[in-house]
């Protein structure tokens, strides 16, 4: 009886682990399933449906698949910031697709949705192996803290601006003085390196810059009068920045000119106007070169703002209008000139080749993606645009 028992009690655990086994491949099958219900559900034009329940596979089950999945489907409906999340979200867990897909908003979204240092250690530890492992099954997930669980996929650790950043900022030095003038600038690195024009700086006693509600006293560090160009520089960080786009000017190449004009009138926020590339050939007036005719509106206030073509990249720094001296001239040499508004925008290629000659090393973009809408070349500008504040004692 004793050895009849104890054959039972053998046979019981082995059956035991067996159902146990089946539930543990049960499970994984269970996510797969899951996950290609919701992508059904999808396809099938379910998609409310079907983002809940990839965020459900995402969040619960920390699912590096179905994260994917939610981030290729808000880059289909264009929601850029939310695609971002969750790709970034996958990425991060060492998900290769979605690793080729964050390189791709590298490479080709702005700084506003990606930096590269970033991208440089999560691919360093998915090489390394430190990234932790998909969970495989729920009893493996219950063993990890919820808390470290949801602070990998919190949307939060993608916000750049955070407390570090105001903390440097908030060391910075507040100028004193009174305020005589303003112009637009926007940063061209993460090191607190600024670009505008040389005329919104030239009779400042002191320079202050304000950039995503953050605010500090700016240096002059180099400038070239004749392209009306100058470079500040603040002792902070600068998460956003401006990439130049190098290629040929087109006449009418569609652009936006973003900057801070006549605050008295158009307010504190920052204001983008849409125009074109009237001529793609680069003139000089006078002692100033490098000049670029466009169409787009331009107004006291937004001397030393980028223009920024469809796809977020930087083309031109605003200047201001071609003067009435210089109207007059060409009317005086017989030219047929109305009433047309001239812009001027001094050539990005130019002030590029000024920079890498003063050894400051700026991001190109090489890559065109698809054509942004208005409303998201303006949300990127935004971050990388800055008032430029000139003072007096």
């Amino acid at each position: 009886m004793k050895l009849l028992t104890r054959y039972s009690v053998r046979f019981l655990i082995i059956f035991l682990n067996i159902i146990l086994l089946n539930s543990t491949l049960s499970f994984a099958e269970t996510i797969d399933q899951k996950r290609n219900k919701a992508i059904n559900l999808f396809n099938a034009g379910k998609v409310e449906k079907s983002i809940k329940l990839l965020k459900i596979l995402a969040n619960k089950e920390d699912d590096t698949s179905s994260m994917l999945a939610l981030g290729q489907i808000y880059l289909k409906y264009k929601k850029i910031d939310k695609a971002f999340y969750w790709i970034n979200a996958s990425g991060s867990k060492c998900n290769k697709v979605a690793l080729n897909k964050l390189r791709t908003f590298y490479l080709t979204k702005s700084s506003a949705y990606f930096d590269p240092l970033k991208y440089g250690r999560i691919v360093k530890n998915c090489d390394s192996g430190k990234q932790s492992p998909k969970v495989a099954n729920s009893q493996n997930k219950k063993s990890l803290p919820k808390k470290i669980i949801k602070k990998k996929v919190n949307k939060n650790n993608y916000n750049f601006i955070d407390e570090r950043v105001t903390y440097e900022w908030g060391k910075i030095a507040q100028v004193n003085g009174k305020i005589i003038g303003h112009g637009t600038g926007f940063s061209i690195l993460n090191n607190g390196y600024f670009l505008t024009n040389h005329h919104v700086i030239e009779t400042c006693n002191s320079i202050a810059i304000r950039y995503n509600n953050l605010y500090g006293k700016a240096s002059l560090i180099n400038f070239d009068e004749n392209l009306d160009i100058a470079l500040l520089k603040v002792n902070a960080p600068t998460p956003y920045y401006a990439r130049f786009n190098s290629k040929n000017y087109i006449a009418g190449e569609e652009i936006f000119v973003a900057g801070y004009p006549v605050p008295e009138i158009f307010g504190t926020e920052m204001s983008i106007r849409k125009g074109s590339i009237t001529s793609p050939q680069v003139k000089n007036f006078g002692n100033n070169r490098g000049r670029i005719l466009i169409d787009a509106a331009i107004a006291s206030g937004n001397s030393g703002g980028p223009v920024i073509n469809k796809f977020g990249s930087v083309r031109g720094v605003v200047t201001g209008g071609l003067s009435e001296k210089w109207i007059k001239k060409f009317k005086d040499q017989g030219a047929h000139i109305g009433n047309s508004t001239f812009g001027l925008m001094i050539s990005g290629n130019l002030v590029k080749l000024w920079l890498d000659d003063i050894n400051i090393d700026t991001h190109n973009v090489t890559l065109n993606t698809s054509k942004r809408e208005p409303e998201t070349i303006g949300k990127i500008a935004k971050r990388f645009t800055a008032v430029i504040e000139c003072y007096k004692r």
